[in-house]
């Protein structure tokens, strides 16, 4: 589903014995009252016991701004470069920077950042085992897309437990369970 976080703070997308993703909500010189998504980290044994983090930190706007890492240890650095790729050792993970269309991703990928048709600066991770995750750039802030099937064994937070019931995978639900900034 499509999550609108208004509430600054923490969100655990995913909580599953096999991977976490959390994602980071706050606000920005551009929405200063409404909170934007500014990271995600993803982690867990699914993923060889590795860890992604992308984070705009600033004071830069874009690209200069966001910093992205794996296993503690930064890629893209060098932001005068207009794309790039980068694959970490193992091949679990393959990182593409650059102008990308959204709506090849999701029909509302361009909500808050803005435009109605063409490239944008984004990036795309592929991380084996078939979890694909896209972060349209804006200036202070990004739209984060996670793309990925139902782990094996449970799961839960923001993205669902896949339970067939919707009323405990509503915000009010997941904070009762601290899966969501209360």
């Amino acid at each position: 589903p499509m999550l609108d976080a208004l509430v600054p703070g923490e969100y655990r997308m995913i909580e599953s014995s096999s991977l976490e993703v959390h994602a980071r909500f706050g606000y920005t010189e551009r929405f200063p009252e409404a909170a934007s998504w500014l990271g995600l980290a993803v982690g867990g044994k699914l993923i060889g016991g590795h860890h992604l983090a992308v984070s705009y930190v600033g004071p830069g706007q874009g690209h200069a701004g966001f910093r992205l890492a794996w296993d503690h240890k930064e890629f893209f650095a060098d932001k005068t470069k207009k794309a790039d790729s980068w694959t970490s050792d193992d091949g679990v993970l393959k990182a593409t920077y650059g102008e990308m269309d959204p709506s090849e991703w999701h029909r509302e990928a361009r909500h808050t950042i803005g435009g109605t048709s063409g490239k944008i600066p984004a990036y795309s991770f592929d991380l084996e085992p078939d979890i694909h995750i896209y972060v349209l750039i804006g200036p202070d802030n990004g739209n984060c897309i996670l793309e990925m099937r139902k782990l094996p064994g449970s799961q839960d937070g923001l993205c669902g437990n896949f339970n067939c019931d919707p009323d405990d995978d509503a915000m009010a639900a997941l904070e009762k369970r601290g899966l969501a900034a209360a």
